[in-house]
Protein backbone atom coordinates (compact mmCIF):
# COMPACT_ATOMS: atom_id res chain seq x y z
CA UNK A 1 0.00 0.00 0.00
CA UNK A 2 2.63 2.58 0.94
CA UNK A 3 4.08 1.84 -2.86
CA UNK A 4 0.70 2.82 -4.31
CA UNK A 5 0.54 5.54 -2.28
CA UNK A 6 3.84 7.31 -3.51
CA UNK A 7 2.65 6.99 -7.71
CA UNK A 8 3.62 10.11 -9.10
CA UNK A 9 0.24 11.92 -10.45
CA UNK A 10 -0.38 11.64 -14.38
CA UNK A 11 0.58 14.90 -15.95
CA UNK A 12 -1.90 17.49 -18.40
CA UNK A 13 -0.17 16.31 -21.52
CA UNK A 14 -0.71 12.46 -20.49
CA UNK A 15 -4.46 13.25 -20.14
CA UNK A 16 -4.49 15.02 -23.38
CA UNK A 17 -3.09 11.48 -24.57
CA UNK A 18 -5.60 10.14 -22.91
CA UNK A 19 -8.46 11.51 -24.96
CA UNK A 20 -6.94 11.59 -28.25
CA UNK A 21 -6.02 7.99 -27.65
CA UNK A 22 -9.45 7.12 -26.41
CA UNK A 23 -11.24 8.67 -29.88
CA UNK A 24 -8.57 6.01 -31.92
CA UNK A 25 -10.31 3.55 -29.96
CA UNK A 26 -13.97 4.37 -30.97
CA UNK A 27 -13.07 4.69 -34.65
CA UNK A 28 -11.11 1.43 -34.81
CA UNK A 29 -13.18 -0.52 -33.16
CA UNK A 30 -16.50 0.47 -35.24
CA UNK A 31 -15.38 -1.77 -37.96
CA UNK A 32 -13.08 -3.85 -35.55
CA UNK A 33 -13.08 -7.41 -35.99
CA UNK A 34 -16.05 -6.85 -38.58
CA UNK A 35 -13.39 -6.13 -41.30
CA UNK A 36 -12.56 -9.92 -40.80
CA UNK A 37 -15.91 -11.14 -40.83
CA UNK A 38 -16.11 -8.51 -44.04
CA UNK A 39 -13.91 -10.80 -46.15
CA UNK A 40 -14.91 -13.83 -44.75
CA UNK A 41 -18.46 -13.48 -45.84
CA UNK A 42 -16.81 -13.00 -49.61
CA UNK A 43 -13.66 -15.28 -49.30
CA UNK A 44 -12.40 -17.85 -47.16
CA UNK A 45 -9.97 -18.39 -43.71
CA UNK A 46 -6.85 -17.98 -45.61
CA UNK A 47 -7.43 -14.94 -47.39
CA UNK A 48 -8.78 -13.72 -43.29
CA UNK A 49 -5.26 -14.97 -42.42
CA UNK A 50 -3.24 -13.14 -44.53
CA UNK A 51 -4.36 -10.20 -44.33
CA UNK A 52 -3.81 -10.19 -40.87
CA UNK A 53 -0.52 -11.72 -41.17
CA UNK A 54 0.05 -8.46 -43.88
CA UNK A 55 -1.13 -6.33 -41.02
CA UNK A 56 1.91 -7.14 -38.65
CA UNK A 57 4.26 -7.58 -41.24
CA UNK A 58 3.95 -3.50 -42.79
CA UNK A 59 3.62 -2.73 -39.01
CA UNK A 60 6.67 -3.64 -38.41
CA UNK A 61 8.29 -2.73 -41.62
CA UNK A 62 6.49 1.09 -41.57
CA UNK A 63 8.04 2.01 -38.30
CA UNK A 64 11.57 1.35 -39.39
CA UNK A 65 10.65 4.30 -41.99
CA UNK A 66 8.58 6.51 -39.30
CA UNK A 67 11.68 7.44 -36.48
CA UNK A 68 12.71 10.12 -39.53
CA UNK A 69 9.33 11.88 -39.92
CA UNK A 70 9.45 11.97 -35.58
CA UNK A 71 12.26 14.35 -35.47
CA UNK A 72 10.62 16.20 -38.24
CA UNK A 73 6.83 16.33 -37.07
CA UNK A 74 7.10 15.23 -33.67
CA UNK A 75 5.63 12.07 -32.30
CA UNK A 76 2.45 13.22 -32.28
CA UNK A 77 2.72 14.63 -36.16
CA UNK A 78 3.30 11.19 -36.73
CA UNK A 79 0.45 9.35 -34.93
CA UNK A 80 -1.66 11.97 -37.10
CA UNK A 81 -0.42 10.25 -40.25
CA UNK A 82 -1.00 7.12 -38.82
CA UNK A 83 -4.69 8.11 -38.09
CA UNK A 84 -4.71 9.65 -41.55
CA UNK A 85 -4.09 6.53 -43.14
CA UNK A 86 -6.85 4.49 -41.46
CA UNK A 87 -9.16 7.25 -42.80
CA UNK A 88 -8.38 6.10 -46.11
CA UNK A 89 -8.69 2.43 -45.35
CA UNK A 90 -12.18 2.73 -44.53
CA UNK A 91 -12.76 4.99 -47.94
CA UNK A 92 -11.37 2.43 -49.79
CA UNK A 93 -14.00 -0.30 -48.03
CA UNK A 94 -16.73 2.38 -48.85
CA UNK A 95 -15.67 3.18 -52.34
CA UNK A 96 -15.27 -0.90 -53.82
CA UNK A 97 -17.49 -3.03 -50.77
CA UNK A 98 -17.75 -6.23 -52.54
CA UNK A 99 -14.70 -5.96 -54.79
CA UNK A 100 -12.56 -4.97 -52.17
CA UNK A 101 -11.83 -8.66 -51.20
CA UNK A 102 -9.84 -8.27 -54.71
CA UNK A 103 -7.36 -5.86 -52.93
CA UNK A 104 -7.32 -7.69 -49.34
CA UNK A 105 -3.82 -7.04 -50.07
CA UNK A 106 -3.97 -3.92 -50.41
CA UNK A 107 -5.92 -3.35 -47.74
CA UNK A 108 -3.64 -4.97 -45.23
CA UNK A 109 -0.52 -2.90 -46.53
CA UNK A 110 -2.40 0.15 -45.79
CA UNK A 111 -3.81 -1.17 -42.50
CA UNK A 112 -0.34 -2.09 -41.14
CA UNK A 113 1.62 1.40 -42.68
CA UNK A 114 -1.15 3.12 -40.96
CA UNK A 115 -0.94 1.44 -37.45
CA UNK A 116 3.32 1.35 -37.42
CA UNK A 117 3.15 5.63 -37.82
CA UNK A 118 0.07 5.43 -35.08
CA UNK A 119 1.44 3.40 -32.86
CA UNK A 120 5.39 4.43 -32.53
CA UNK A 121 3.84 7.81 -32.34
CA UNK A 122 1.47 7.31 -29.20
CA UNK A 123 4.03 4.41 -27.37
CA UNK A 124 6.87 7.47 -27.30
CA UNK A 125 4.56 10.22 -26.31
CA UNK A 126 3.75 7.30 -23.59
CA UNK A 127 7.60 6.83 -22.51
CA UNK A 128 7.82 10.64 -22.21
CA UNK A 129 4.72 11.70 -20.86
CA UNK A 130 5.46 8.77 -18.13
CA UNK A 131 7.84 7.82 -15.40
CA UNK A 132 8.60 4.75 -14.01
CA UNK A 133 6.54 4.94 -11.39
CA UNK A 134 2.90 6.20 -12.61
CA UNK A 135 3.48 3.98 -15.85
CA UNK A 136 1.46 0.95 -14.92
CA UNK A 137 -1.30 3.64 -13.87
CA UNK A 138 -1.27 5.73 -17.10
CA UNK A 139 -1.17 2.11 -19.02
CA UNK A 140 -3.83 0.94 -17.06
CA UNK A 141 -6.34 3.79 -17.79
CA UNK A 142 -5.30 3.74 -21.03
CA UNK A 143 -5.94 0.18 -21.83
CA UNK A 144 -9.50 0.22 -20.00
CA UNK A 145 -10.67 3.00 -22.16
CA UNK A 146 -10.04 0.16 -24.38
CA UNK A 147 -11.75 -1.88 -23.09
CA UNK A 148 -15.11 0.36 -22.57
CA UNK A 149 -14.46 0.54 -26.27
CA UNK A 150 -14.47 -3.07 -27.22
CA UNK A 151 -17.41 -3.14 -24.90
CA UNK A 152 -19.69 -0.94 -26.25
CA UNK A 153 -18.67 -0.63 -29.84
CA UNK A 154 -18.65 -3.68 -31.20
CA UNK A 155 -22.23 -4.66 -30.42
CA UNK A 156 -23.57 -1.50 -31.94
CA UNK A 157 -21.45 -2.15 -35.14
CA UNK A 158 -22.61 -6.04 -35.34
CA UNK A 159 -26.21 -4.85 -34.20
CA UNK A 160 -26.23 -2.23 -37.36
CA UNK A 161 -24.52 -5.38 -39.34
CA UNK A 162 -27.22 -7.31 -38.63
CA UNK A 163 -29.94 -4.93 -39.31
CA UNK A 164 -28.32 -3.39 -42.47
CA UNK A 165 -26.81 -5.94 -43.80
CA UNK A 166 -24.42 -4.41 -46.78
CA UNK A 167 -25.58 -1.17 -45.54
CA UNK A 168 -24.48 -1.71 -42.27
CA UNK A 169 -21.18 -1.89 -43.23
CA UNK A 170 -21.32 1.27 -45.12
CA UNK A 171 -23.04 2.99 -41.86
CA UNK A 172 -19.64 1.44 -39.94
CA UNK A 173 -17.11 2.66 -42.43
CA UNK A 174 -17.85 5.65 -42.67
CA UNK A 175 -18.61 6.42 -38.64
CA UNK A 176 -15.02 4.99 -38.66
CA UNK A 177 -13.73 7.86 -41.12
CA UNK A 178 -15.61 10.49 -39.20
CA UNK A 179 -14.38 9.31 -36.18
CA UNK A 180 -11.06 9.48 -37.63
CA UNK A 181 -10.87 13.29 -38.39
CA UNK A 182 -11.86 14.12 -34.82
CA UNK A 183 -9.07 11.65 -33.08
CA UNK A 184 -6.61 14.01 -36.15
CA UNK A 185 -7.90 17.31 -34.16
CA UNK A 186 -7.38 15.73 -30.94
CA UNK A 187 -3.73 14.97 -31.29
CA UNK A 188 -2.79 18.87 -33.00
CA UNK A 189 -4.01 19.17 -29.12
CA UNK A 190 -0.34 17.48 -27.87
CA UNK A 191 2.91 18.93 -27.40
CA UNK A 192 5.32 19.39 -30.02
CA UNK A 193 7.91 16.08 -28.61
CA UNK A 194 10.44 15.13 -30.84
CA UNK A 195 13.09 12.29 -31.01
CA UNK A 196 16.04 12.99 -29.31
CA UNK A 197 18.99 12.59 -31.39
CA UNK A 198 19.74 14.41 -34.38
CA UNK A 199 22.04 13.10 -37.58
CA UNK A 200 21.93 10.01 -39.37
CA UNK A 201 22.25 6.42 -38.99
CA UNK A 202 20.11 6.13 -36.12
CA UNK A 203 18.79 3.10 -36.89
CA UNK A 204 21.55 1.27 -37.56
CA UNK A 205 23.00 2.36 -34.21
CA UNK A 206 19.58 1.06 -32.78
CA UNK A 207 20.17 -2.32 -34.35
CA UNK A 208 24.00 -2.51 -33.59
CA UNK A 209 23.04 -2.02 -29.54
CA UNK A 210 20.42 -4.54 -30.20
CA UNK A 211 22.90 -7.73 -31.97
CA UNK A 212 25.67 -6.22 -29.12
CA UNK A 213 23.73 -6.16 -25.66
CA UNK A 214 22.35 -9.72 -24.82
CA UNK A 215 19.64 -7.17 -22.44
CA UNK A 216 17.94 -6.08 -25.47
CA UNK A 217 18.27 -9.47 -27.60
CA UNK A 218 16.55 -11.09 -23.98
CA UNK A 219 13.59 -7.99 -23.95
CA UNK A 220 13.12 -8.41 -27.30
CA UNK A 221 12.76 -12.61 -27.34
CA UNK A 222 10.31 -11.90 -24.56
CA UNK A 223 8.50 -9.58 -26.94
CA UNK A 224 7.98 -12.66 -29.80
CA UNK A 225 6.61 -15.03 -27.05
CA UNK A 226 4.08 -12.51 -26.01
CA UNK A 227 3.12 -11.65 -29.84
CA UNK A 228 2.50 -15.45 -30.48
CA UNK A 229 -0.71 -15.19 -28.22
CA UNK A 230 -1.78 -11.76 -28.14
CA UNK A 231 -1.92 -11.05 -32.01
CA UNK A 232 -3.24 -14.36 -33.07
CA UNK A 233 -6.20 -14.72 -30.45
CA UNK A 234 -6.61 -10.86 -30.32
CA UNK A 235 -9.36 -12.06 -33.85
CA UNK A 236 -9.20 -15.80 -33.92
CA UNK A 237 -11.80 -16.23 -31.25
CA UNK A 238 -14.34 -13.80 -32.82
CA UNK A 239 -13.25 -15.49 -36.57
CA UNK A 240 -14.13 -19.20 -35.09
CA UNK A 241 -17.54 -18.18 -33.39
CA UNK A 242 -18.54 -16.28 -36.36
CA UNK A 243 -17.75 -19.58 -38.61
CA UNK A 244 -19.93 -22.00 -36.05
CA UNK A 245 -22.68 -19.35 -35.63
CA UNK A 246 -22.64 -16.66 -38.84
CA UNK A 247 -24.29 -13.98 -36.64
CA UNK A 248 -22.40 -10.47 -36.42
CA UNK A 249 -24.51 -9.38 -33.47
CA UNK A 250 -23.17 -12.44 -31.08
CA UNK A 251 -19.83 -11.66 -31.89
CA UNK A 252 -20.36 -8.16 -30.90
CA UNK A 253 -22.21 -9.26 -27.80
CA UNK A 254 -19.13 -11.50 -27.20
CA UNK A 255 -17.08 -8.31 -27.29
CA UNK A 256 -19.16 -6.69 -24.79
CA UNK A 257 -19.10 -9.07 -22.49
CA UNK A 258 -15.25 -9.74 -22.77
CA UNK A 259 -14.96 -5.15 -23.09
CA UNK A 260 -16.71 -5.78 -19.40
CA UNK A 261 -13.95 -8.09 -18.13
CA UNK A 262 -11.05 -6.28 -19.85
CA UNK A 263 -12.42 -3.05 -17.94
CA UNK A 264 -12.58 -4.43 -14.79
CA UNK A 265 -9.47 -5.46 -15.09
CA UNK A 266 -7.49 -2.53 -16.35
CA UNK A 267 -9.26 -0.33 -13.03
CA UNK A 268 -7.73 -2.88 -10.96
CA UNK A 269 -4.08 -2.83 -12.75
CA UNK A 270 -4.25 0.94 -12.50
CA UNK A 271 -4.29 0.77 -8.88
CA UNK A 272 -2.88 -2.98 -7.85
CA UNK A 273 0.27 -3.32 -9.86
CA UNK A 274 3.69 -1.31 -9.09
CA UNK A 275 7.03 -2.07 -10.57
CA UNK A 276 7.95 -4.73 -7.53
CA UNK A 277 4.71 -6.80 -8.01
CA UNK A 278 4.87 -6.75 -11.71
CA UNK A 279 6.73 -10.24 -11.97
CA UNK A 280 3.87 -11.88 -9.75
CA UNK A 281 1.02 -10.48 -11.76
CA UNK A 282 2.32 -12.27 -14.86
CA UNK A 283 3.25 -15.39 -13.74
CA UNK A 284 -0.90 -15.53 -11.92
CA UNK A 285 -1.82 -14.51 -15.64
CA UNK A 286 -0.15 -17.44 -17.10
CA UNK A 287 -1.33 -19.94 -15.00
CA UNK A 288 -5.43 -18.32 -14.85
CA UNK A 289 -4.66 -18.45 -19.10
CA UNK A 290 -3.64 -22.09 -19.07
CA UNK A 291 -6.84 -23.24 -16.85
CA UNK A 292 -8.81 -22.09 -19.19
CA UNK A 293 -7.13 -22.97 -22.10
CA UNK A 294 -8.23 -26.88 -20.59
CA UNK A 295 -11.82 -25.81 -20.50
CA UNK A 296 -11.48 -24.59 -24.05
CA UNK A 297 -9.93 -28.14 -25.02
CA UNK A 298 -12.48 -30.26 -23.62
CA UNK A 299 -15.46 -27.88 -24.87
CA UNK A 300 -14.86 -26.31 -27.60
CA UNK A 301 -18.66 -25.06 -28.45
CA UNK A 302 -19.51 -21.45 -28.83
CA UNK A 303 -20.48 -21.16 -25.62
CA UNK A 304 -17.30 -22.26 -24.14
CA UNK A 305 -16.02 -19.85 -26.84
CA UNK A 306 -17.70 -16.55 -25.31
CA UNK A 307 -17.09 -17.64 -21.86
CA UNK A 308 -13.35 -18.36 -22.60
CA UNK A 309 -12.71 -15.32 -24.42
CA UNK A 310 -14.39 -13.39 -21.38
CA UNK A 311 -12.22 -15.14 -18.59
CA UNK A 312 -8.83 -14.70 -21.24
CA UNK A 313 -10.04 -10.59 -21.17
CA UNK A 314 -9.65 -10.66 -17.70
CA UNK A 315 -6.69 -12.35 -17.12
CA UNK A 316 -4.38 -11.58 -19.98
CA UNK A 317 -3.87 -8.00 -19.31
CA UNK A 318 -1.88 -8.59 -16.23
CA UNK A 319 0.36 -10.39 -18.59
CA UNK A 320 0.58 -7.82 -20.89
CA UNK A 321 0.76 -4.52 -19.12
CA UNK A 322 3.43 -5.23 -16.49
CA UNK A 323 5.39 -6.51 -19.33
CA UNK A 324 5.02 -3.01 -21.72
CA UNK A 325 6.28 -1.54 -18.61
CA UNK A 326 9.29 -3.95 -18.04
CA UNK A 327 10.86 -3.03 -21.55
CA UNK A 328 9.92 1.14 -20.90
CA UNK A 329 12.25 0.36 -18.10
CA UNK A 330 14.95 -0.86 -20.01
CA UNK A 331 14.24 2.45 -22.43
CA UNK A 332 15.11 4.92 -19.59
CA UNK A 333 17.36 3.27 -17.39
CA UNK A 334 20.13 2.47 -20.68
CA UNK A 335 22.01 5.36 -21.35
CA UNK A 336 22.62 4.42 -24.98
CA UNK A 337 18.86 3.73 -25.31
CA UNK A 338 17.43 7.26 -24.41
CA UNK A 339 18.58 8.88 -27.64
CA UNK A 340 17.25 6.20 -29.79
CA UNK A 341 14.33 5.58 -28.19
CA UNK A 342 12.05 6.20 -31.95
CA UNK A 343 13.98 3.21 -33.68
CA UNK A 344 14.01 0.79 -30.61
CA UNK A 345 10.60 1.40 -30.61
CA UNK A 346 10.66 0.38 -33.91
CA UNK A 347 12.91 -2.43 -33.74
CA UNK A 348 10.42 -3.63 -30.59
CA UNK A 349 7.18 -3.55 -32.92
CA UNK A 350 9.28 -5.83 -34.95
CA UNK A 351 9.96 -8.31 -33.25
CA UNK A 352 6.27 -8.16 -31.47
CA UNK A 353 5.12 -8.34 -34.90
CA UNK A 354 7.22 -11.80 -35.71
CA UNK A 355 5.75 -13.34 -32.74
CA UNK A 356 2.03 -12.55 -33.89
CA UNK A 357 2.71 -13.42 -37.36
CA UNK A 358 4.20 -16.88 -35.91
CA UNK A 359 1.39 -17.25 -33.94
CA UNK A 360 -1.34 -17.00 -36.83
CA UNK A 361 1.40 -19.25 -39.06
CA UNK A 362 0.28 -21.78 -35.92
CA UNK A 363 -3.85 -21.79 -36.88
CA UNK A 364 -2.51 -21.61 -40.61
CA UNK A 365 -1.07 -24.96 -39.97
CA UNK A 366 -3.60 -26.56 -38.27
CA UNK A 367 -7.16 -28.05 -39.08
CA UNK A 368 -9.63 -25.76 -39.14
CA UNK A 369 -11.84 -27.26 -36.78
CA UNK A 370 -12.86 -26.50 -33.16
CA UNK A 371 -10.65 -29.01 -31.30
CA UNK A 372 -7.58 -27.95 -33.44
CA UNK A 373 -8.18 -24.53 -32.31
CA UNK A 374 -8.64 -25.40 -29.00
CA UNK A 375 -4.46 -26.74 -28.63
CA UNK A 376 -3.28 -24.43 -30.34
CA UNK A 377 -4.71 -21.78 -28.36
CA UNK A 378 -3.01 -23.98 -25.24
CA UNK A 379 0.58 -24.52 -27.33
CA UNK A 380 1.12 -20.41 -27.38
CA UNK A 381 -0.32 -19.97 -23.95
CA UNK A 382 2.32 -22.36 -22.73
CA UNK A 383 4.60 -20.20 -24.47
CA UNK A 384 3.86 -17.35 -22.55
CA UNK A 385 6.10 -18.86 -19.51
CA UNK A 386 8.61 -17.87 -21.40
CA UNK A 387 7.61 -14.64 -21.30
CA UNK A 388 7.51 -14.44 -17.91
CA UNK A 389 11.07 -15.65 -17.47
CA UNK A 390 12.30 -13.24 -19.88
CA UNK A 391 10.97 -10.48 -18.54
CA UNK A 392 12.01 -11.80 -15.06
CA UNK A 393 15.42 -11.33 -16.28
CA UNK A 394 15.30 -7.66 -17.73
CA UNK A 395 14.23 -6.73 -14.54
CA UNK A 396 17.38 -7.99 -12.99
CA UNK A 397 19.19 -6.50 -15.66
CA UNK A 398 17.56 -3.28 -15.06
CA UNK A 399 18.00 -3.38 -11.35
CA UNK A 400 21.66 -4.14 -12.11
CA UNK A 401 21.92 -0.44 -14.67
CA UNK A 402 20.25 1.29 -11.42
CA UNK A 403 22.76 -0.22 -9.20
CA UNK A 404 25.70 1.01 -11.49
CA UNK A 405 24.21 4.57 -11.69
Amino acid sequence: MNNLALVPPLSHDFKKLMLAHYAFMVFTQLPGVFINTFLLERADLSVVLIYNILVYIFTAFSMHIVPPFMRRFSAAGVAKIGVGMYACVYLILLIFMDRAVNIYVLIGVLTGTAAGFYWLGYNYLINVLTENDNRDKGLGLLNAGYAVAGMLIPPFSGWIISLFKASGYVIIFASAAAVAALTALLYSRLPSTKSEEKGSGKLAKAYKLVFKDARWQIALAGEVCKGMREGSLSFMLSVALFALVNSTLLVGLNAFAAGIAATAANLIISRVIHPESRLKWMSASVSGMVLIAIMLIISPTPAIIVTFSVINSLIQNFLQTPSVSILFSLFDKQREAVALKAELFAIRELALGFGRGLGIVVFLLIPNDPHSLALGVMFITLIQFLTVFLNKVTVKQVRELDVRG
